[in-house]
């Protein structure tokens, strides 16, 4: 692991590459390390499809090339041979590849330069990505950057070549000005939010959020709203995440939710810019995913706002629920503990998280930007 220095003297050029900037933790994660570089008096570059945290991005003072760098396709060479010409003409100091399809691109850019001439490469790994060949591309970088100590693990144990002191772990951060403590919903937002979901209305809500996609434990909700349904509980489920793509897969959860009798009791409200106020009305946050998240940053948001959050044990979620709120901590796919755990909170047998010790946004972004500096001057002293 790198050791504290003095900051690099020099302003650097720093590029971030992502497939998309659409929505996600990887994305946020770009675009608040890119506010960081350039706070730190630096240049920020990011390289992707773009997407609706492009203009985010922009006002913080980051430049955007809009690039397809995260497809696999047959023009992967022409992506790598136009990165090229771009390390050379943005005189770019340091790559950060975020996805494996973009650190294929980058080290196929990397490999046709010479050693002196090579941008320092660093890999952030946000996800346990399938073992093999075209994951291992993310273990390459000068560093690597593992997003918890789950990453870490599971890097170490699946390639064994890979030296430890190239390892180092950041864990996301979370603002706690937008997640904070305490945090009051206003009558007006409350009021439209209730004329949008009027089944909300009387009713303790529990808040799914994240991709919808099959993985993440949508079905494991809607037997919970039907378990607590049953025990007379006045419950609502939300379902928060892009519906873009994903039709057939809604109409195939409400066609549970039917079936379950539970219809009028969970709602797919689509990507919201306000989830600070959904989790503050929120009874239970809940983190259902059937394969172990890598941090999961919606646990992270929740806790750091006092919010009881219900999650299964494994990955960074049990990570982050056995340090800040290990009464919420359930065995995966055990509808049983799950159901009797939720209900113990909603009936006020269990009591919100007192404190948490999530990092914020300003530490992760400042471990990160220290990362770059330490490494470029590592290389260049």
């Amino acid at each position: 692991m790198l050791q504290n220095v003095m900051a690099t003297p020099s302003p650097l050029t720093v590029a971030q590459l992502i497939p998309a900037l659409d929505s996600g933790g990887a994305e946020r994660c770009v675009v608040d390390v890119a506010q960081a570089v350039v706070e730190a008096g630096h240049r920020s570059l990011v390289i992707s499809a773009g997407g609706r945290l492009t203009s985010e991005l922009k006002a913080s003072g980051s430049e955007h090339l809009t690039r397809q760098i995260g497809r696999k396709s047959p023009m992967l060479l022409r992506e790598a041979l136009w990165l090229r010409s771009i390390l050379t003409a943005e005189r770019i100091d340091l790559l950060d590849v975020h996805s494996r399809v973009p650190a294929w691109v980058a080290w196929l850019a990397l490999s046709s330069r010479a050693e002196q001439l090579r941008p320092a490469l660093v890999t952030t790994v946000h996800g346990f990505n399938r073992p093999g060949i075209h994951s291992r591309i993310m273990t390459r970088g000068d560093v690597v950057i593992a997003v918890s100590e789950s990453v870490r693990t599971f890097l170490q144990t699946h390639y064994a070549g890979l030296s430890s002191n190239r390892v180092t772990v950041i864990p996301r951060g979370v603002n706690r000005e937008t997640f904070a403590p305490r945090t009051q919903v206003n009558s007006e937002w409350r009021e439209r939010f209730f004329q949008q979901f009027p089944e909300c209305r009387g009713r303790q809500v529990l808040t799914l959020a994240g991709r919808l996609s099959r993985g993440k434990g949508h079905g494991d909700l809607l037997h919970l709203l039907s378990r607590l349904n049953r025990r007379g509980q006045p419950v609502h489920g939300l379902c928060v995440g892009s519906l873009e793509g994903r039709g057939d897969y809604v109409r195939e959860l409400q066609s549970m939710a039917r079936n379950l009798g539970v219809a009028d009791r969970v709602s797919f409200p689509g990507v919201r810019n306000d989830l600070p106020q959904i989790y503050a009305i929120s009874s239970v946050v809940l983190s259902l995913s059937v394969k172990p998240e890598s941090f999961g940053l919606v646990v992270a948001e929740a806790l750091s706002m006092g919010r009881p959050v219900v999650g299964y044990a494994h990955g960074g979620v049990a990570e982050q629920l056995e340090v800040n709120y290990p009464e919420g901590v359930i065995t995966p796919g055990d509808l049983q503990q799950l159901e009797d755990c939720v209900f113990a909170i909603l009936a006020g047998r269990i009591g919100p998280p007192t404190a948490s010790q999530i990092i914020q946004t300003s530490e992760m972004t400042g471990k990160t930007v220290a990362v770059y500096e330490q490494l470029v001057r590592r290389r260049c002293p």
